[in-house]
């Protein structure tokens, strides 16, 4: 009795999940675009003072119904990634230089709506060597001692 219970109870739980992620099963291509801010969907690290890192994580974060038909990524003026045809979240890593980079980031919908961000980044110099200590001064008159013949 408890064992046909048992696999009832699990019937009943398996259907209800199957329900609820059943509920909107239309894909990113079928739903209406909706208007979209560059804020909204691109994702770039903070910019603040200095980084430590040499790779950027720039992220792509479209809402349902909006699927990027196009995503470029540039590293200064060089072409550092491109993507298409992205219906959800995407990333692309991407190294900067050693000095004064600046990372585009330009986006199209399927729609034809255009996002774009743009950040500069600056690596943090290394931490400076501490100096050896310098070396003692010799004392004045030249050599002392030795009484050497």
């Amino acid at each position: 009795m408890r064992r046909v219970l048992f696999v009832l109870v699990l019937c009943g739980l398996t259907a209800g999940a199957t329900a609820i992620a059943q509920d909107d099963s239309r894909t990113p291509y079928e739903l209406p675009e909706p208007a979209v801010h560059s804020a909204d969907l691109l994702r770039l690290p903070s910019d603040a003072r200095c980084v430590n890192r040499t790779l950027i994580t720039v992220r792509v974060l479209p809402p349902p119904g909006a699927v990027m038909g196009l995503v470029e990524v540039k590293v200064g003026a060089r072409e550092a990634a491109r993507m298409t045809g992205v219906p959800r979240a995407a990333s692309a890593t991407v190294r900067i230089g050693s000095g004064r980079t600046r990372i585009s980031v330009t986006g199209t919908t399927l729609g034809g709506q255009v996002v774009r961000a743009e950040r500069a980044y600056r690596r943090c110099g290394a931490e400076p060597r501490p100096r050896p200590p310098a070396p003692a001064p010799e004392p004045a008159g030249g050599i002392v001692g030795g009484d050497e013949g």
